[in-house]
């Protein structure tokens, strides 16, 4: 038997969120230790904790995850503390150290907080805790009056004394790639900011001995470096930002198209029109013929559309929109659809056409 792929319930279960909030409520606890990330599967990972700082809780997290497998992007781990709103009980407010990666970040923990029995999550930014933590490294980095060291000055100010194999091992890896780095800033301004914010996670993460962050921000490192090597700069990106934006219009019709065949299917459920009949039994899966299902499948492994994923699943996509742009011009149902006697507005050809087109394009341009 196959085993199962490993999830963010390694890390934490949803269902252990709610209880463990509750008794915190009930007990009159201080607020809970938490940290969350995304994972490289882009699943919301969250664990709490009612004994350890945030910042603690930050590196249990990252070595559940190398313990049990579970890739997490560093970029997105954010630590805090979290309660339940005080206007609220079915809202989980989290305090975070920094402003959440983006509104995927958002929609991603809101649907995991979900299956713990909230029903909505909101972000408060404290940059005090990051203080707090700089303030902690910078103490645990200072050099032990007289002791001797092979590091450079400049490793020494950004690392701090360590005497461990793995941490020297892994600031020589860094090290090496210093000069990448400056020359991938100076050609590719635009991924200047995720390469800092890297190199910082690597600078903050070292000195704690979190050799399993240390080493997933090293990663981070590598892989932008590729994406500069590769030519991955402003076309990249701007290849990533036309695809996004291709994603966001189809979720946008492929929606407003679901709810108009639903109002045409309300109002054909008392006809005797075979056809009309037929589309208000079946929905819109049954008038895209299968075509919705399999596009849909493939953009969620395209995911937010990083160069790699683009380059390994784009083609596919392309076919299932190529496929489903055929379809939706020939297909009977849908001009049915289109064309009803009721009087409903629905422009399936109209809605989906130019949202298919888009995202023929902006496929096409990576392939």
């Amino acid at each position: 038997m196959a085993k199962a792929p490993v999830g963010a319930d390694e890390i934490m279960a949803a269902a252990d969120l709610k209880p463990l909030l509750a008794k915190v409520k009930h007990d009159g606890d201080a607020d809970l230790g938490c940290a969350l990330a995304l994972s490289d599967a882009k699943e919301a990972v969250i664990l709490m904790d009612r004994k350890a700082k945030p910042k603690q809780v930050r590196a249990m997290l990252l070595k559940k995850a190398k313990e049990v497998g579970l890739g997490i992007n560093t970029l997105s781990l954010r630590f805090g503390a979290a309660s339940v709103d005080p206007s609220d009980e079915t809202v989980l407010r989290i305090v975070v150290n920094k402003d959440p990666a983006g509104g995927q970040f958002h929609e991603l923990m809101k649907k995991r907080i979900k299956l713990g029995g909230f029903k909505d999550v909101i972000f408060v930014v404290d940059t005090r805790l990051d203080e707090e933590a700089e303030a902690g490294e910078t103490q645990a980095a200072e050099p032990v009056s007289g002791q001797q060291t092979s590091q450079t000055g400049e490793q020494q100010q950004s690392f701090g004394q360590t005497p461990s194999a793995e941490a020297e091992r892994l600031q020589a890896m860094m090290a090496k790639l210093s000069g990448s780095i400056k020359a991938a800033v100076a050609s590719h301004p635009e991924l200047r900011g995720a390469l800092v914010a890297a190199v910082k996670a690597f600078e903050a993460l070292l000195p704690e001995a979190d050799f399993a962050g240390a080493s997933h921000s090293l990663e981070d490192v590598v892989r932008l470096l590729k994406q500069a090597a590769a030519g991955g700069g402003a076309n990249a990106l701007a290849r990533q930002a036309a695809y996004r934006k291709a994603r966001a219009d189809w979720n946008d019709a492929i929606e407003a198209v679901d709810a108009q065949i639903e109002r045409l299917a309300q109002a054909l459920r008392a006809t005797g029109v075979p056809v009309l009949q037929e589309i208000s039994n079946a929905g819109l899966n049954g008038v895209t013929g299968n075509h919705k299902v399999p596009l849909m499948a493939a953009l969620m492994e395209i995911g937010p559309g990083s160069p790699e994923t683009l380059a390994k699943s784009g083609a596919k996509a392309l076919a299932a929109v190529r496929a489903f742009r055929s379809h939706i011009e020939s297909d009977k149902r849908i001009a049915a659809c289109d064309d009803n006697p009721l009087d409903i507005p629905v422009a399936v050809r109209a809605t989906l056409g130019p949202a298919l087109a888009e995202l023929d394009q902006a496929l096409s341009a990576t392939a």
